[in-house]
């Protein structure tokens, strides 16, 4: 549709140019005056006179009607001049979203670089990677099945990064729970925070870990067995967990290690038998501090 349409007047709108009336008007009046002058009856003039004011009349209709044309000419005009202005504006603002989209494509590409690259220096960067080793019994206090005797257990870690472990700190904890590990995860983590949360009060921690150090260990003492937890393991509806944590930091962050072994004796062997938890296995687990 035309936003600028040229309105095309009825003929009865029609007129000439201004001021062919009056031309008109003034040749009739000489003619008039030169030929008929006093020759002209009563009814001759009144007819010359009605002539002449229907010139002087068309004239006046021939002035509004051009000056009504030149009013729409000139809102055509101005309509014209104002969608060239659109035009205008629209080719610069479309310029202008073609830039912006690829300057965003550029920027994209940019930032995926930029994360490609940190991603890169993270993971070449040196770090430490405090695990746990293993766990050997106390020789003065052996894990047994029997009732109300004290535990001791070295547990043992070490750091199998490239860059040295800073503040560390560590616990282990044994469990008795359900054999069904889903049910026993409910139940022996809650208690494991509760005394984490404790030593992390209590206690200060080591300073560092260094690189290729030797695997380090901290004795944990336990108290004994109940009768009745012992019962519970020899029917098979207890099994025993062994949970250890430790917390470090380096240049990267802090950090957290888990592990979790679940035993249970093996009464034709009369030992323990033990194997990964499905639950409390994961190294290198990074967190904020408090």
């Amino acid at each position: 549709m035309n936003p600028c349409p040229e309105i095309v007047q009825p003929w009865w709108y029609w007129y000439p140019y201004v001021g062919t009336f009056i031309t008109i008007l003034g040749g009739l009046g000489v003619v008039v005056s030169l030929f008929r002058g006093e020759k002209a009856n009563q009814k001759e003039k009144i007819a010359w006179s009605i002539l002449m004011l229907l010139l002087v009349f068309l004239e006046l209709r021939s002035i509004r009607l051009d000056g009504h044309q030149h009013d729409r000419d000139q809102a055509r005009v101005q309509c014209l001049q104002l969608e060239g202005f659109k035009e205008v504006a629209g080719g610069i603002t479309a310029s202008i979203a073609t830039s912006q989209t690829q300057f965003n494509k550029t920027m994209e590409k940019l930032n995926q670089t930029l994360s490609t690259e940190t991603n890169t220096f993270n993971q070449t960067r040196p770090y430490a990677d405090v695990e746990f080793d293993r766990y050997v019994e106390d020789p003065l206090n052996p894990l047994t099945l029997s009732a109300s005797r004290p535990i001791g257990m070295n547990f043992f870690y070490k750091n199998l990064g490239k860059d040295k472990a800073l503040d560390i700190w560590k616990m282990g904890r044994i469990y008795v729970a359900s054999s069904d590990e889903s049910i026993a995860k409910s139940v022996v983590i809650p208690q494991f925070e509760k005394s984490w949360e404790q030593v992390k009060r209590s206690k200060t921690p080591g300073k560092v870990l260094g690189i290729g150090d030797p695997p380090r260990a901290d004795n944990f003492d336990f108290s004994g067995f109940t009768p009745n937890e012992i019962s519970d393991i020899l029917s098979g509806s207890s099994k025993i967990y062994f949970l250890f944590r430790v917390q470090y930091s380096d240049r990267t962050g802090s950090w957290i290690s888990e592990h979790c072994d679940v035993s249970k004796p093996d009464i034709a062997r009369s030992m323990l038998t033990q194997r990964h938890c499905i639950f409390f296995n994961e190294p290198r687990k990074q967190i904020t501090l408090r």
